[in-house]
């Protein structure tokens, strides 16, 4: 019988299953540690010893560090940290090891599910694994300023047929801690009034001439219509969708050279950046930037749709007519 710890390659998908579930928890715990020693205000004890310093947080995202008890992958920060180096390059191996681990596991059973032999010579990948964003880096010792830019950033795809996405409802959740007859009887009106405008938005629209289909996603409904009537109703040949897909957050590190003079560098994405205690840097937010060209199309654009598609409260879209 194989056991695991055997050649991975000789594994059964269930013992596949149960390796990759193994090295996706040392991969998380190793985030997790980096994290608690480089960003927590008061970092957690390590063997039993407390940490004698504070880490400072000159900069965030304004996002959760831990969401569903993991971290947060949109969490930004500049920290200032008192975090031994050492140690997080030990959980910076941890994580990499883990990443390699399960690229290699993963390979493996993409063959086992589709009952195809290994090829000759498969082995793991010589490929350096790439921390995540989130990880905690230290900035260089010879920056002496950070300067951080941040600004939306949007999706847009064009439509010539078919449907499009324009709305969701989402179901409201109930407080659990509030179980009272009142509470509940409370909690289903506004419930059922949310929901009657949001069927209201659909009726208007095919009221309007549309194509409406409703998609139900566990708590989410979402609204779609269809583009042929949109490309008739306001004389296009296709429609641009836009929607906000996040913020971009970049900075960029100044240094000093041999004169005294400032260079900075070009901009970077930030992840979590950390200062050692004792290390003299300004970290500063730059004033807000310019409105982007390609964020031109948002803005007092004429060729904008609107007319209850995407002007309600269950909005998720801003649509244009492309004039081509």
């Amino acid at each position: 019988m194989v056991k695991l710890g055997d050649d991975p390659k000789k594994y059964s998908l269930g013992q596949l299953d149960q390796a990759l579930k193994a090295e996706r928890k040392k991969y998380a715990l190793a985030l997790h540690n980096a994290i608690n020693i480089s960003v927590l205000a008061e970092p957690v004890k390590e063997n039993n010893d407390a940490l004698g310093y504070k880490n400072v947080t000159l900069f965030d995202s304004n996002q959760p560090l831990f969401k569903d008890k993991k971290v947060n992958k949109l969490f930004r920060a500049v920290v200032k940290t008192g975090a031994d180096k050492r140690a997080l390059a030990e959980y910076e191996k941890q994580l990499l090891d883990a990443t390699k681990e399960i690229s290699y596991l993963s390979k493996i059973k993409a063959y086992r599910e589709k009952d195809e032999e290994l090829p000759n010579g498969f082995d793991r990948s010589d490929d350096d694994p790439k921390l995540p964003v989130v990880f905690p880096r230290f900035v260089n010792n010879d920056v002496v300023k950070v300067k951080i830019t941040m600004y939306k950033s949007h999706q847009s795809v064009r439509f010539d047929s078919g449907m499009v996405h324009v709305a969701t409802y989402t179901s409201p959740l109930r407080d659990q801690d509030n179980q009272s007859d009142q509470a509940r009887k409370d909690f289903e009106e506004m419930a059922k009034d949310q929901w009657n405008r949001f069927l209201k938005v659909a009726t208007d629209l095919e009221s309007k001439g549309f194509s409406v289909e409703l998609e139900n996603d566990s708590i989410h409904t979402h609204l779609s219509i269809d583009v042929k009537t949109l490309l008739e109703k306001y004389k296009c040949s296709s429609i641009q969708r836009r929607v906000l897909s996040g913020r971009q957050i970049r900075a960029e590190f100044y240094t000093l050279d041999h004169q005294g003079l400032l260079h900075k560098s070009r901009r970077e994405s930030v992840g979590v950046l950390l200062i050692p205690n004792g290390m003299a840097i300004d970290v500063f937010e730059s004033e807000p930037r310019r409105t982007r060209n390609d964020n031109l199309f948002m803005d007092g654009n004429p060729n904008e749709i609107k007319d209850g598609i995407t002007d309600n409260e269950f909005s998720i879209c801003r649509l244009y007519r492309n004039d081509d």
